[in-house]
């Protein structure tokens, strides 16, 4: 079965002659795996390591306004996949990379932001690995009530056969505590279209000098009308 990997690190390599980012370091495993960039398309790298092939692909990009006004990248959406040909064997993953909001800025925020922006959902299974496209709202307060800073939304799943269609599941993010400069918690999928998941896990992340962005990993178990599937994806948001 297609699996997905945990991408402990992403580090961008600059090239000093010609002025690109011409490689990437992926940490994989405990293991480093350098890639390098596809000379027809600066959105793709690609490399090999130990017998596996893997590639990059730059789904989305963030960019928010800094205090100055100023439009400055914040981070970057990943679709990671691998091949090993010896075992013939696959995985599809996602990542964000970007420059995170440090802890303390997080913390000293204050008022209420709605962040909406996209993603992927990844199904895999016997039979190979389909998706959905996703439609991200997360309200965050800074200060609620209480005193905590909490994060809830929905993500609405798009129809695996056809992504125009919308509504085909739906993603809840209960009311949540942020920690640190993000969030962990366990997403209720609904659907009316033999969707299920179990074991569901999301993430997310500030990204940028005042936190102008939010993406994060989903990972679970899931069942599309007794076909089991490994579920993994990635998304996106900006304020």
């Amino acid at each position: 079965m297609i699996r997905y990997q945990n991408i402990a690190n992403i580090e961008y390599l600059y090239n000093t002659n010609t002025s690109t980012f011409d490689r990437i370091d992926l940490s994989i495993d405990g293991q480093v795996v350098r890639l390098t960039v596809n000379p027809a398309n600066s959105r793709q790298y690609s490399g090999s390591h130990n017998g596996i092939l893997y590639s990059v692909d730059i789904l989305h990009t963030a960019n928010t306004v800094d205090a100055l006004s100023n439009l400055e990248y914040v981070a970057e959406l990943l679709f990671i996949p691998t091949y090993d040909a010896t075992n013939s064997t696959n995985t599809n993953s996602f990542a964000i990379a970007g420059f995170e909001t440090p802890t303390a800025k997080v913390a000293a925020a204050t008022g209420t932001a709605t962040y909406n922006g996209t993603g992927w959902l990844g199904y895999s299974s016997e039979s190979g690995f389909t998706d959905s496209e996703l439609d991200v709202t997360l309200n965050v307060n800074f200060q609620d009530p209480s005193g905590n800073q909490t994060v809830g939304g929905t993500i609405d799943v798009s129809d695996p056969a056809n992504h125009a269609l919308s509504g085909y599941a739906t993603l809840t993010i209960p009311t949540t505590q942020l920690t640190g400069n993000g969030f962990s918690t366990t997403p209720v999928l609904t659907s009316s279209n033999g969707l299920s998941l179990t074991d569901a896990s999301i993430s997310g992340t500030f990204y940028g000098d005042y936190y102008g962005a939010l993406g994060g990993v989903i990972h679970g178990q899931g069942d599309d009308s007794g076909t089991t599937l490994v579920v993994n994806g990635g998304y996106l948001a900006v304020r």
